[in-house]
C-alpha cells in the first residue's frame, strides 16, 4: 500500500507555549476572483513538534500527518530558519505616568452664590420633612419641629 502525497507549507511560529505543539501562520497569496487584485491569506495551524526545539519567529516546515488531537493535524519536518522577534522596551515620560496621589479636594461653591436648597448628594444630614430627596421643605417645617424663633414670630 502506497501513501498518497503529503501537503507540505512553510510557516512562521508564532506561538511555542504549549508541550511539544507550535502554533505555525502559512501566509499565502490568492488572486482575487473578479477584481484580479492579490490578496494575502493567512492561516493558523497546530503542528506537532516532536523535539520541542521550535521558538517563536522561527522560519519552519509543516507535512500534513494523522490527527493528533482535535486540531492538530500538522507535523513539524525542519526548521528552515531561526529568527529572533525583537523585544521593544518602551520607556514611558514620567509626566505620562500616573502617580497614585490621594484625591484632589473638591471645589467649593463660590461665596456670592447662596441657594435654598442644600445639594442633592449630600445624605450626611438626616431630613426632617418628608419627601423624595433633593424636593423643598416646606416653609412650615416638619410636623413635630419646633424652633424658639418661630414661636415668637407668630
Amino acid at each position: 500500500m502506497t501513501r498518497g502525497k503529503r501537503q507540505e507549507m512553510r510557516g512562521t511560529v508564532v506561538g511555542d507555549r504549549m508541550t511539544r505543539t507550535v502554533v505555525v501562520q502559512v501566509e499565502t497569496l490568492k488572486k482575487h476572483a473578479r477584481y484580479g487584485k492579490f490578496v494575502r491569506r493567512r492561516k493558523k495551524y497546530l503542528a506537532h513538534d516532536e523535539k520541542d526545539e521550535c521558538r517563536t519567529g522561527d522560519l519552519v516546515r509543516i507535512v500534513e500527518t494523522r490527527p493528533l488531537s482535535r486540531r492538530k493535524r500538522w507535523r513539524v519536518v525542519e526548521i528552515i530558519e531561526r529568527r529572533e522577534i525583537p523585544t521593544v522596551e518602551i520607556a514611558e515620560p514620567e509626566e505620562l505616568v500616573m502617580k497614585k496621589t490621594a484625591p484632589a479636594p473638591r471645589a467649593e461653591r463660590p461665596t456670592g452664590e447662596t441657594s435654598e436648597q442644600p445639594p442633592a448628594s449630600s445624605s450626611a444630614e438626616p431630613r426632617t420633612a418628608g419627601g423624595p430627596p433633593g424636593a423643598p421643605e416646606t416653609a412650615h417645617g416638619a410636623a413635630g419641629d419646633t424652633d424658639d424663633s418661630e414661636a415668637d414670630k407668630a
